[in-house]
């Protein structure tokens, strides 16, 4: 793993991976993009690991795409520019499929950001979530946002089933 996501067991089974790009707000470029695929699939693969919080360096937690450019993805050769644009696409997108196939939850540790308004026009929605120590006992069991310490946002859908505790 390089300096470029930092990779560091915090607890017992917890995982934080931390972008350390925050000269530029952790802007995403190609080689950002290849450390957190590598760091992903590290984590997904430790079966020691249960669960996988991501946060940013510095005073933010991404930026989004590096506006200054994102370089070159894996398999471009500068040869033709359109589908070089289309890899580097492609190698994007590709992190959004491995969050979601990552076998642990991922959390985003979003510090110092305006957090998106949750409405069907963004597609973000508030989720369900426990704050406490996970059970095997517990693991059906879902509590709603009442019982969260902090919520957290994810483009998940909520569930519409919850207990009352």
């Amino acid at each position: 793993m390089n300096d470029l996501v930092l990779a560091e067991d915090v607890a017992p089974h917890v995982r934080l991976l931390t972008l350390n790009r925050a000269e530029r707000l952790n802007a995403i470029n190609a080689e950002l993009c290849g450390a957190l695929h590598a760091a992903l699939e590290a984590a997904g693969a430790e079966r020691s690991c249960r669960v996988i919080v991501v946060t940013g360096a510095g005073r933010g937690f991404c930026a989004g795409i590096d506006l200054q450019g994102y370089g070159q993805a894996p398999g471009n050769d500068g040869t033709d520019e359109a589908r070089d644009h289309l890899g580097n696409q492609e190698h994007m997108s590709r992190l959004i499929l491995r969050l979601r196939a990552t076998p642990q939850p991922v959390i985003a540790a979003v510090t110092n950001s305006s957090a998106p308004v949750p409405t069907s026009a963004t597609g973000f929605t508030l989720t369900e979530c426990k704050i406490a120590p996970w059970h095997p006992a517990e693991s059906r069991r879902s509590w709603g946002t009442s019982r969260c310490a902090s919520p957290i946002w994810s483009n998940r859908s909520r569930s519409t089933a919850t207990s009352s505790a």
